[in-house]
């Protein structure tokens, strides 16, 4: 092709590629409002001895950062202000070291979950002091993705909580003064089948 022509048909292509990238952000925010309208309606009942309020839902309702982390606290915030974040539940530190000590009530309480955020999920940590004015830390402590089954669930909560123990997290913690042993909630969240992932920074760290 001539010169001209080439750049025609290369502004062409990119023309469509805007248009395609930008349906494609549509669709992804109507599932998104799809799956908080279903949200609305849907509720995991937790089971057993486990006192209701140990598990809440990442919509304005964990708001205790002693007891469900920084982490887990903030998307909640998100959620409420209906930016797009997938739906979820905060395991609170109890709940959490009871699912570590294998209590069948624990188990039985936080099953449910799966089956409403599934085919896979996101188990995240949310430490207690986790991230702060003073200290961070990202990359310490364990985020396990792809979880696929109620089995594979439980088995990130422990993993999650294992990761808060390992000396290079103790270390960190030693470093940063931060006073007390680790106290680990988890964040159970719908995974987005996302094509690309990436990091956004709004300040520079």
């Amino acid at each position: 092709l001539p010169r001209r022509a080439a750049d025609e048909v290369l502004k062409l292509h990119l023309r469509y590629l805007r248009v395609e990238l930008q349906r494609q952000r549509i669709q992804h925010l109507r599932e998104l409002r799809e799956v908080v309208d279903h949200e609305r309606v849907s509720l995991v009942a937790p089971r057993g001895n486990i006192v209701i309020d140990r598990v809440q839902r990442l919509r304005g309702e964990p708001r205790d950062e002693a007891r469900f982390g920084g982490k887990a606290v903030k998307l909640g915030e998100a959620r409420t202000a209906a930016l797009p974040t997938p739906p979820g539940y905060a395991l609170d530190v109890a709940l959490v070291e009871a699912i570590v000590a294998r209590d069948a009530a624990a188990l039985d309480a936080v099953a449910p979950i799966f089956d409403e955020l599934g085919p896979y999920v996101a188990v995240r940590s949310s430490a207690v002091g986790e991230d702060s004015e003073h200290a961070s830390f990202a990359g310490q402590h364990l985020t396990v993705l792809n979880v696929h089954s109620i089995e594979r669930m439980l088995e990130a909560v422990r993993e999650v909580h294992a990761s808060a123990h390992t000396e290079a997290a103790l270390a960190y913690r030693r470093k940063l003064g931060v006073p007390g042993g680790p106290r680990i909630a988890v964040a159970v969240q719908k995974l987005v089948a996302s094509e690309i992932a990436g990091v956004m920074f709004t300040r520079n760290p």
